[in-house]
């Protein structure tokens, strides 16, 4: 049988005692040591997590002004587009006019023309039935 003597409360003492001893020069240190690691570790993701959402927040206001600069430039295509096709309908236009104008002053010109042969003719063919007449006459 276990009989109480001085030798447990020695046990007891030196337990005690190494217990303390490896809190403070052992399960302390490393405990501090884990601590610190997972307070790095928190600290490095949460960083990471803050950088990723920056660039993640930069990246799509890149991409949003690269798609406003497009509608940009698209919308100025469209202009110089319409631009264009107005100058284009307004030369179509002033070409006709001309092309028009110019027809019928070409018109007049030929009327004026056919007038004057007619007239010549007419002269011509007074003349022809004079010279017509004159020579059944002299026969």
């Amino acid at each position: 049988m276990i009989t109480l003597d001085w030798t447990i409360l020695a046990a007891g003492i030196v337990f005690l005692f190494t217990l303390w001893a490896l809190n403070k020069l052992l399960f302390k240190p490393l405990l501090d040591v884990l601590d610190q690691r997972r307070s790095l570790t928190v600290e490095t993701r949460e960083e990471t997590s803050r950088k990723t959402e920056y660039r993640e927040a930069l990246f799509q206001e890149y991409l949003e002004k690269i798609k406003r600069e497009k509608q940009k430039g698209y919308q100025l295509a469209e202009a110089v587009r319409k631009e264009t096709m107005e100058e284009r309908r307004r030369r179509i236009s002033g070409a006709r006019s001309e092309a028009e104008s110019l027809m019928n002053r070409a018109k007049a010109e030929v009327d004026k023309e056919v007038e004057s042969v007619k007239q010549e003719l007419k002269g011509d063919a007074e003349e022809m039935a004079e010279i017509i007449a004159n020579r059944v006459l002299e026969k």
